[in-house]
């Protein structure tokens, strides 16, 4: 039966800069793939935005709740793709971060496990200054205004 132990003896197969690079790539890759999610996400929300300023003016109510419906659905899918994308960051981060200790016994050296201590030390307001929390705030200000369009029209609508 065959496992994801190492069997070649104690003896690494890659060099320890082939680790360190493979690891940054993969973390830069996650990183860039997670700021263009949010890219398209801020160009699907300026859609919804303008398809809903146009059925509030023209005073389309089936068309007002179907875009408050959008934003909601919108915020939530992104939601959980960010999220997928933050927990193969974090893995990434994590394995950065081991083979930096294994790399750098010396700890100044090792940027991206103190960037991860430095936040411990940080006021409770900034360390929550994060693309997380930024992009959390805006999901969750996308939502309410969904919400907010679709109970609106049935407020405005005649009876």
């Amino acid at each position: 039966m065959a496992t994801d132990e190492d069997t070649s003896g104690g003896t690494d197969r890659v060099s320890m800069k082939e680790k360190l690079d493979y690891l940054t790539k993969v973390f830069l890759y996650i990183g860039d793939q997670r700021l263009k999610t949010f890219n398209y996400y801020a160009i699907i929300l300026a859609a919804t935005v303008g398809m809903t300023g146009i059925a509030v003016k023209e005073g389309l109510q089936a068309l007002c709740v179907v875009a408050g419906g959008m934003h909601v659905i919108i915020a939530f899918v992104f939601f959980v793709i960010d999220t997928r994308n933050r927990g193969l960051l974090g893995r990434a981060r994590e394995a950065l971060c081991a083979c930096e200790k294994e790399a750098f016994p010396n700890k100044e050296y090792r940027l991206i496990s103190n960037d991860q201590a430095d936040k411990s030390l940080k006021p409770l307001w900034l360390m929550r200054a994060s693309y997380t929390t930024a992009f959390h705030a805006l999901y969750t200000a996308q939502v309410l205004f969904g919400i907010g369009i679709i109970v609106w029209t049935f407020k405005v609508s005649p009876k």
